[in-house]
């Protein structure tokens, strides 16, 4: 999967394209550091979309972004937890 476009919105939120689901707008929010998927607005003409894909445009965001390293840290905090 790979980003097509983004831009910022207003709050603070990124609305981003993925080549997957180029017709489908996914909204990111900005907390802790690191964006997380916060809404997406889908296409009847993009396949679903499954959690893994959503994780994926977190990561990719994160990267673009320059906040992997925190998304990371919050990613493996929560999987000590489970």
């Amino acid at each position: 999967m790979n980003l097509l476009d983004w831009k910022f919105s207003k709050n603070g939120q990124v609305k981003a394209w993925f080549s997957v689901y180029p017709r489908s707008t996914v909204i990111l929010h900005f907390v802790s550091g690191y964006y997380f998927t916060f809404m997406a607005v889908w296409s009847a003409f993009d396949p679903a979309p499954k959690r893994a894909d959503l994780e994926e445009m977190e990561r990719i965001i994160n990267d673009e972004l320059g906040c992997l390293e925190e998304y990371e840290i919050r990613r493996s905090a929560q999987k000590l937890e489970i």
